[in-house]
């Protein structure tokens, strides 16, 4: 019993801290976002050159994603 009930606390340990770490991922993921649609005040500041190389990655997945998306509503958009 007391290993049932404590494997129950470590596999929600195991969720929680999964759950955590993708609430992160997305937040990390929003605010590159957000740096790339002002890519003068993010590249001028000081940084690392990943720091900047993922900005410049993140930027041309943004774009490329838009482009994506806008194709897939041009046919909606001729109606």
């Amino acid at each position: 019993m007391f290993f049932r009930r404590r494997d129950e606390q470590i596999g929600r340990l195991v969720i929680l801290n999964n759950l955590t770490g993708a609430r992160w991922n997305i937040e990390i993921l929003f605010r590159a976002w957000k740096q790339v649609m002002n890519p003068e005040a993010a590249l001028n500041r000081r940084g690392s050159a990943l720091h900047h190389q993922t900005l410049v990655l993140t930027a041309i997945i943004y774009k490329m994603l838009t482009i994506i998306v806008v194709n897939l509503l041009k046919p909606t958009m001729r109606r």
